[in-house]
C-alpha cells in the first residue's frame, strides 16, 4: 500500500511540474507575441508606447547613438519596465536602432527593431482594376497519368517535375508560353531535357514523352502561363508608383503567390454585385478594359501584400482623394474607421469598425475589421471578392487595405 502511495505522489509531483512549466512557456511565448518585432517612429514625432507586462523587464538600447546622431533617450543604466510603464521614443534624424528587452535584466527574449523615418503622403483610391500577369516562365500546376497506344497507363512527368515549378527553357529553347510548350513537347520523340526553377533555385530534368491513344507525344504536365482578375487599387504616390489588392495573387490550383515576368494595370468597371452570404464570399462582377485606352500602368511586384508598379504618367495626376499622411501599426487603434471603394459606379466612403489590432503579426493579415455601413451591407452584404486593396482610413491617415473576408 505504502509503495503504491509513494508512485501515486511521484505521478502527481510529476504532473504538476509539467503543468507549472507548461503554463510558464506558454505565458512567455504569449507575450512575446503581443510584442511588436518593428516599430516605425516619424521623425520629430513622439511615439509612445506601453507593453503591459506583468513581470519586470529590462529595456536596453543598442547602436542608438550610432542611429541617432549621438542623441538617445535610453539612459546608460536601462529602464525597469512594469505593467503600465510607458516608454517614449523620439528622433531628430532617420535611421535605425534597435531595443532590446531583457527578462530578469539578462535573458534577452525580444529584439525590436526601431525605423525612423519622414513622414510618407499617399493619394487613397479605391477605383477597380483589371490585373493582368505573365508568369515567370511556364507554371506547373500538376501532373497526369496517360493511357499509351498499347493501353498502358503511364506517369511520365510524376517525381521528376512538381506543382508550383516554373519551365524556362526545353532542350535549351528559351519558351514563351504554354502553346510554345505544348508545340515542343508534341514533336518530340527523344528524351527532353527540361530547365526549371523550383524555390528559387535553377535545374534541369529529363523526361520522356510517350505516345498517347491520339497518336500525340504527350509528357503529362498541366501548365499555365498568365493569371488575372478584378481587384481594387488601394493609393498611388506622387511619382505614380501605386499599389493594389492588399495580398499577393496566387495561382488557383497550386495554392502558390505568381512569380510574374509583366504585368499590366487595366481599367474595370462593375456591372453587377454576388451579395455575400453565410458560406458564400461574395463578389463584385465587372468587365476589364484590355485596349490602349484602358491600360493604367505596369505590375513589376507581385507579393504576398499586394501588387505593385508604376502609373503612366497620365493617370499618376488623376487623384480623386486628397493625399493623405501613412500611419503605422503604432497609430492604428479600435474603433471606428472607413474604407474607400466603388461599388454602385461611384467611389464612396464606407463605415467599419476597427475591432482587433495584431501587433505582433508579420504578415498581412494585422487587423480585423467589420462592416457596419448600413447602406454597404445593402448593397454587398458586407466585404466581397473584388474589393481586395479597399483603403482604410481612420483619424485622417491611411491605415491599410483590406485582404481577405471572413
Amino acid at each position: 500500500m505504502n509503495r503504491r502511495k509513494r508512485i501515486y505522489r511521484r505521478w502527481l509531483i510529476a504532473a504538476l511540474c509539467f503543468t507549472i512549466m507548461f503554463s510558464l512557456v506558454y505565458s512567455f511565448l504569449w507575450f512575446e507575441r503581443q510584442i511588436p518585432g518593428k516599430i516605425y517612429l516619424q521623425m520629430n514625432e513622439e511615439g509612445s508606447y506601453s507593453f503591459g507586462f506583468p513581470f519586470k523587464v529590462t529595456l536596453d538600447e543598442e547602436n542608438m547613438e550610432a542611429a541617432l546622431g549621438g542623441e538617445s533617450n535610453i539612459p546608460p543604466e536601462k529602464i525597469r519596465l512594469t505593467e503600465g510603464t510607458e516608454v517614449t521614443l523620439e528622433s531628430s534624424e532617420t535611421g535605425d536602432f534597435r531595443l532590446n528587452l531583457k527578462l530578469f535584466g539578462w535573458f534577452t527574449f525580444k529584439t525590436i527593431d526601431v525605423q525612423v523615418t519622414e513622414q510618407i503622403y499617399l493619394y487613397p483610391s479605391g477605383r477597380p482594376i483589371g490585373i493582368f500577369l505573365e508568369t515567370d516562365g511556364v507554371m506547373v500546376i500538376g501532373t497526369s497519368e496517360l493511357t499509351t497506344q498499347s493501353g498502358a497507363k503511364v506517369t511520365p512527368a510524376e517525381g521528376v517535375i512538381k506543382s508550383g515549378d516554373y519551365i524556362l527553357e526545353v532542350d535549351g529553347i528559351t519558351v514563351e508560353g504554354k502553346e510554345e510548350l505544348s508545340e515542343y513537347l508534341q514533336n518530340c520523340r527523344q528524351k527532353v531535357t527540361l530547365t526549371i526553377r523550383r524555390s528559387g533555385e535553377i535545374s534541369k530534368v529529363s523526361i520522356q514523352p510517350v505516345c498517347c491513344e491520339d497518336g500525340v507525344y504527350r509528357t503529362g504536365i498541366w501548365v499555365r502561363d498568365d493569371a488575372h482578375g478584378i481587384g481594387t487599387l488601394t493609393y498611388v504616390s506622387s511619382e505614380g508608383e501605386f499599389g493594389a489588392l492588399g495580398h499577393g495573387i496566387s495561382d488557383s490550383d497550386t495554392g502558390k503567390i505568381v512569380e510574374i515576368g509583366e504585368g499590366a494595370l487595366y481599367r474595370a468597371k462593375v456591372r453587377d454585385v454576388l451579395k455575400g452570404r453565410i458560406g458564400t464570399p461574395g463578389s463584385l462582377i465587372g468587365s476589364i478594359e484590355y485596349n490602349i485606352a484602358g491600360y493604367y500602368g505596369v505590375i513589376n511586384q507581385n507579393t504576398k501584400n499586394g501588387v505593385f508598379g508604376e502609373m503612366k504618367e497620365t493617370f499618376a495626376q488623376i487623384c480623386e482623394q486628397q493625399a493623405l499622411p501613412v500611419a503605422y501599426r503604432d497609430d492604428i487603434r479600435t474603433g471606428p474607421a472607413q474604407i474607400i471603394c466603388t461599388i454602385n459606379g461611384k467611389i464612396d466612403y464606407y463605415d467599419i469598425e476597427i475591432t482587433r489590432i495584431n501587433m505582433g503579426s508579420e504578415d498581412n493579415k494585422s487587423m480585423v475589421i467589420e462592416v457596419t455601413d448600413e447602406d454597404l451591407i445593402e448593397l454587398t452584404g458586407g466585404i466581397v471578392q473584388g474589393m481586395s486593396g479597399s483603403p482604410i482610413i481612420q483619424d485622417g491617415k491611411l491605415v491599410g487595405a483590406v485582404t481577405h473576408v471572413l
